[in-house]
C-alpha cells in the first residue's frame, strides 16, 4: 500500500492513492480539505461505513445515516486532537435505542480501524438522533 504526495504549489499538494486516485490538499484550507479535515473524514467514513453494515446485518433498514464530527485539542503546542464526538443522525425502520447504542460502541471503539489507530491517544465519543420511521 502506499500513497504518493506531491506539491503544487504554496500550500497545496495532490495526494495519489496506490489505486491512482487523486485527491487534493490545501494545509492553508484555502482550496481543498485541509490535512486535519482529511483524517477527521477519514476517521467518519470508517466509522459509519461500519454502523451501517452492522445495523444493515441486524435487518435495519435505513434511509439515511449522517454523521458529524466535532473535536478538541489539546492547549500545549503542538495542539493535537484531545477528544472527537461522532454524532450519528439515523434515519430507518427496524432499530431500537439499546441496538443503537450496542452498534455504534462496536463500531466506533473495536470495528473501524481508523478509531482504532487513533486511540488511546485520543478520546472517542459518540451522540445519536434517532429518527424511526414508520413501517
Amino acid at each position: 500500500m502506499s500513497v504518493s504526495v506531491k506539491w503544487q504549489q504554496g500550500h497545496q499538494f495532490k495526494v495519489t492513492t496506490g489505486n491512482q486516485q487523486d485527491l487534493a490538499v490545501d494545509t492553508d484550507d484555502q482550496t481543498a480539505p485541509c490535512a486535519t479535515d482529511v483524517l477527521l473524514s477519514a476517521l467518519g467514513t470508517s466509522c459509519t461505513n461500519e454502523v451501517i453494515a452492522q445495523l444493515n446485518n441486524h435487518g435495519v433498514e435505513l434511509v439515511a445515516v449522517q454523521a458529524q464530527l466535532t473535536y478538541t485539542l489539546t492547549e500545549a503546542q503542538p495542539r493535537l486532537f484531545d477528544s472527537i464526538n461522532l454524532h450519528y443522525i439515523i434515519k430507518g425502520t427496524g432499530m431500537t435505542e439499546v441496538l443503537v447504542t450496542r452498534v455504534l460502541s462496536s463500531a466506533i471503539h473495536e470495528c473501524s480501524h481508523v478509531s482504532l489507530m487513533l486511540t488511546p491517544a485520543v478520546n472517542l465519543t459518540y451522540s445519536y438522533h434517532v429518527v424511526k420511521l414508520a413501517a
